[in-house]
């Protein structure tokens, strides 16, 4: 997500105008308040970087903004609207509303912005939410998995004593064999009675027997597969210039239009 908004709220936004000879730029007061700043309290890298967020992630695929209007009916300003406070109210004659509180607008009198339409209600945006969720639980929890092998890896020397010893029935007489027998100092040899006890080395579980590491590359590429994205840019693989130039060209250029 972040690399969809920084990279959108980077372009710089032209005015257009339609004539003979074809489209052409125009520098105005419109324009100027469209690319420069068009919101009071934020710079305008803020003020796109924040419509992108908010329509891929917490606005479940829409962004509201509110335009205000001076007396003499000139744009003054362009409001985000917090997305935990909009929602959407399909009317019986078809169309919707946009509710915000207690207030209700057209779709006209705003300015709304969805990502990836609702094929029930084309005019709402599903966002990509919904598809990733189950992606990061798999993720969350690959991470914690291994953070448990960190602090408490499996030992990787077993000690197999005789059962019959008494002092094998709790843990002090364990505590007391393994203090007896087993040096405590680094690279002092080990005394043991042969008839006593076994020493075996076993491999400890690590995270490549558990297959994190394939399973968390797969994850971050379902990801980068669902933003249409090239793998490089979630840590999986390396920097490719061709697949970057067609991402920005095609997935970025999509969203920022």
């Amino acid at each position: 997500v972040h690399a969809y908004a920084d990279l959108i709220s980077n372009m710089t936004i032209h005015l257009m105008e339609n004539t003979p000879e074809g489209d052409v730029r125009i520098r105005n007061a419109l324009s100027r308040k469209i690319d420069i700043n068009p919101n009071t309290y934020m710079t305008r890298k803020q003020f796109i970087y924040n419509i992108v967020n908010v329509m891929m992630t917490t606005g479940d695929g829409n962004c509201v903004v509110y335009p205000v209007f001076d007396r003499e009916g000139l744009l003054e300003d362009l409001i985000p609207l917090p997305p935990s406070m909009v929602s959407f109210r399909d009317l019986p004659e078809g169309g919707y509303r946009i509710v915000y509180g207690e207030m209700e607008f057209a779709p006209d009198e705003v300015l709304h912005f969805p990502l990836n339409p609702d094929p029930e209600r084309p005019w709402i945006g599903r966002g990509w939410s919904v598809s990733i969720r189950e992606v990061v639980k798999s993720i969350r929890l690959s991470g914690q998995t291994r953070k448990t092998l960190l602090k408490s890896p499996s030992p990787s020397v077993i000690v197999k004593v005789d059962g019959l010893d008494r002092k094998m029935a709790s843990p002090s007489g364990r505590k007391e064999l393994a203090q007896q027998y087993v040096g405590n100092e680094p690279g002092e040899p080990w005394i043991i009675p042969a008839e006593l006890m076994e020493v075996t080395t076993v491999k400890p579980m690590t995270m490549s027997d558990l297959a994190i590491k394939d399973n968390l590359e797969l994850d971050k590429r379902t990801v980068a597969g669902i933003f249409t994205m090239p793998p490089f840019v979630v840590g999986v693989g390396t920097y490719n210039e061709p697949e970057w130039r067609k991402f920005v060209n095609t997935s970025i250029m999509g969203v920022a239009q």
